[in-house]
């Protein structure tokens, strides 16, 4: 289990432009927690070694983008996937650590 989650600036600032009907609080929490027990429940990102992507919500437009290294996990992005494919891949190439 990863001890530490780890929120970046961008990906906070995605959690509090979230749709709240559509990505409620609760079931972002709930996916965190999943993956801090099971880290490789995302499915690994096309060119990237690192990042991974969870479906998050009800109608599941929202993709939750992450990196688990041995005791940490860092969320990278919150992003509605219902947007040009090229932008999510140039906000993701811009904040992978």
């Amino acid at each position: 289990m990863l001890e530490n989650v780890i929120w970046t600036s961008g990906a906070s600032e995605d959690f509090l432009k979230a749709d709240a009907r559509v990505a409620p609080t609760q079931a972002i929490d709930a996916l965190v927690e999943l993956i801090r027990i099971f880290p490789d429940i995302g499915s690994s990102v096309r060119g990237s070694n690192r990042l991974r992507r969870a479906l998050v919500g009800r109608a599941r437009v929202y993709g939750l983008y992450y990196a688990a290294s041995e005791s940490r996990l860092i969320i990278v992005a919150l992003l509605d996937l219902r947007q040009d494919p090229h932008v999510i891949e140039q906000i993701l190439r811009s904040r992978t650590p």
